[in-house]
């Protein structure tokens, strides 16, 4: 049987997903395509169902390209994600590491790494930093548009938009506290926010899990001024609105993760009696009791610290209520 010459190596981090798709644009195709050729050399048939390239690639392709390519079976088993229920499905694998970024298109195409793909990462666990929107596409300026008007006159309109194949990371954008006259709250920025220690702790995981509802848009709204989007709480595919304790792992883009955890970090560090959370403790605990006020989050409030030791109750007390 012929061989693919040009089939890349995987890196040792990589999705199976995404090294079918670098093998896909050596040859100028797409992933699609580039597995149904494969299965054709193999004698299989084509693929017909939608797939899972990540997760659940069919094992009728894993055999061809062991016979194309020199790969053993295992090395690319070992490529494929095991999936569990906090595997993000494929429309929420937009994430990626601005610092990887960086150093991957220096060296090649850009690959996803399989730690990614765990709805509780955020954060790159290489450099620390949080993860970016990954976008395969960017819109560029093209040619001025002129526009004729009657007498010969002409006026130049926008830059006319036309997208270009070069991949870009966009950092998640944040916003600032909303602390009226006094500023100071939008240089929470420069303040180490993110813990990553609070998505490996049930505490922080709990205050993850519940500021992501709708049933804390009351709070987002005291501390940052404005109604939380849509976007950025919990949902089910059908958009329903997910509550908490319903919400068991994140499932949701990097964007809607990112800020949820920005909503959840503001009261992490006050429990924690953090440093960084000096400049908007005060701020943060008055919003919080106000919050409090309204019926559902006393509710919630009653079935999440049921979850928690005696001590972390009275400390929680002791702070916001």
């Amino acid at each position: 049987m012929p061989s693919l010459p040009l089939i890349c190596h995987p890196y040792l981090d990589e999705t199976f997903g995404s090294w079918l798709h670098r093998c896909a644009d050596a040859y100028c195709t797409t992933t699609g395509r580039f597995a149904d050729s494969v299965l054709a050399m193999a004698g299989e048939a084509p693929i017909t169902a939608t797939v899972d390239w990540d997760a659940a690639p069919p094992p009728q392709l894993l055999r061809a390209l062991t016979k194309v390519s020199p790969f053993t079976p295992s090395e690319l088993e070992y490529l494929v994600v095991p999936a569990t229920p906090a595997t993000l499905p494929p429309q929420y694998r937009d994430t990626y590491c601005p610092t990887c970024f960086v150093e991957d298109s220096n060296r090649g195409p850009p690959y996803f790494r399989r730690a990614w793909l765990d709805a509780w990462t955020i954060h790159c666990p290489t450099h620390g930093c949080l993860l970016g929107r990954y976008s395969a596409y960017e819109y560029l300026g093209s040619h001025r548009e002129t526009t004729r008007f009657p007498g010969g006159l002409r006026a130049a309109s926008s830059s006319a938009r036309r997208a270009a194949k070069r991949p870009s990371v966009r950092a998640v954008q944040l916003p600032p506290l909303h602390g009226g006259e006094d500023d100071h709250w939008a240089r929470y920025f420069d303040q180490p926010w993110f813990d990553a220690r609070m998505l490996k702790e049930h505490i922080g995981r709990d205050l993850f899990a519940l500021v992501g509802s709708e049933e804390a848009n009351c709070l987002f709204s005291e501390l940052f001024g404005f109604p939380r989007p849509i976007p950025y709480t919990w949902h089910r595919d059908d958009r329903d609105a997910l509550w908490w304790p319903g919400i068991s792992h994140p499932i949701a883009s990097i964007d809607a993760r990112v800020n949820v955890a920005y909503l959840a970090s503001l009261l992490w560090h006050c429990f924690e009696g953090s440093e960084c959370a000096r400049k908007y403790f005060d701020f943060v605990k008055a919003q919080m009791r106000k919050t409090l006020m309204h019926p559902d989050c006393r509710r919630t409030n009653t079935e999440i610290f049921n979850r928690w030791s005696r001590d972390e109750r009275f400390r929680w007390n002791q702070i916001f209520s």
